[in-house]
Formats: structure tokens, sequence, C-alpha cells
């Protein structure tokens, strides 16, 4: 798995883009260093784009991710919004989206799936606005 991060243009959201097949301990490692960049910078809004990546993950796995590890891992932003951007015919990420946000009710956490970029981008930019 390869992964690039950096802030977006307008200094809104991070953006976070992943190539590759990934499990749950490896996009830990790429959240952590993309929240650690967005607290420096006071953003709490994320963009992560996985449409040539696929969550190869089991459901445990991705559970835990969700319950456990984005909660008490050093570094990671409880305040995070996450738009990711998938691949329409790529289906690995349909858990992680229900049970983020289940786990994220009482914090506030969202995290949407988009298919369409500009879709993704447009909900971003009305939400940090």
């Amino acid at each position: 798995m390869e992964h690039s991060i950096k802030p977006s243009e307008d200094g809104k959201f991070i953006i976070l883009k992943v190539v590759g097949e990934f499990t749950a301990n490896s996009m830990l490692k790429c959240t952590v260093e993309a929240h650690t960049l967005g607290q420096e910078m006071g953003i709490h809004w994320y963009f992560v784009d996985v449409t040539n990546a696929n969550n190869i993950d089991t459901i445990y796995g991705n559970h835990k991710f969700a319950y456990q590890d984005l909660k008490m891992t050093e570094g990671t932003d409880p305040l995070a919004k996450v738009v990711c951007l998938i691949s329409p015919e790529d289906h690995s990420h349909d858990f992680m989206e229900t049970v983020s946000n289940n786990a994220g009710v009482d914090s506030g956490i969202l995290f949407k799936l988009f298919t369409d970029y500009k879709e993704a981008k447009g909900y971003l930019t009305r939400m940090t606005s």
C-alpha cells in the first residue's frame, strides 16, 4: 500500500490518497499521519481517496478499527469528519461506513462514502464553508 497526505489548496481539509490493498492496521498508520497534520493545522475534515485501493481486512478488523483503534490510538482526531471517495464497483469499504458511523454516534464522527468526485468535493466544500 502506498499513500500521500497533503492539505487541500484552500487549507480546509486534509487529503489522504491510498493506492493498493490495505488492512485496518496499515490504514491506522496513514490515519494517524493525516490526523496529526490536521490537528497541527486546526483541520478536522479529511478527504480520503481510495479509488485505487481495496480494504482487504476482515469484518472483525474493520469493527475493531472503528470501535477501538480510532478511539484509543494516540494521534487520532476525535473530531474527524471523513469524506471517502471510492470506485463505484468497489464494495470493500461499505461495512466501514456503517461501523464507523455507528461507533461515532456519541462523538459526532462522520464517515461518508461517495463514488463521484464532484459530488464528494461539493459535499466537502459545503460542509467546510
